[in-house]
């Protein structure tokens, strides 16, 4: 007797299709690297992050005003999705935090400390 593998193929097949119908979604876990920008107190801010292994973040930025430009560097960061904490820091400057929520795969939103900065709000968008 010859068994038959339609009903194997069919089943395959459904689940082919299944697996490949609705819209794509985002990652249960996006990572931070990338370019982001935002503006803040007045100001504007860019960052340029990058996720390593185990959530942490590295990378740069500046903050710039109408009267001047800082340039700092990610001195501590970590993602823990969703929470993003970023310890910023500047030659010359006491350190200020980022610390918010990754809302969507290219929104941090949150709040600014430190360096004459408090409680500042700040919504950063991946470029």
């Amino acid at each position: 007797m010859r068994h038959r593998p339609l009903p194997f193929l069919l089943a395959l097949a459904l689940l082919a299709l299944s697996a490949c119908s609705g819209t794509p979604t985002e990652p249960d876990n996006p990572r931070v690297t990338g370019v982001w920008s935002g503006s803040v107190d007045g100001g504007s801010i860019d960052l340029t992050l990058i996720e390593v292994l185990g959530g942490r973040v590295k990378g740069s930025g500046t903050l710039t005003t109408t009267l001047w430009t800082l340039a700092f560097s990610v001195r501590e960061g970590i993602h823990a999705y969703p929470t993003v904490t970023l310890r910023l820091g500047a030659s010359g400057y006491r350190d200020f935090i980022i610390t918010g929520q990754l809302v969507t795969g290219t929104l941090i939103s949150g709040k600014i400390y430190g360096s004459g900065l408090y409680d500042v709000d700040v919504n950063l968008t991946k470029n």
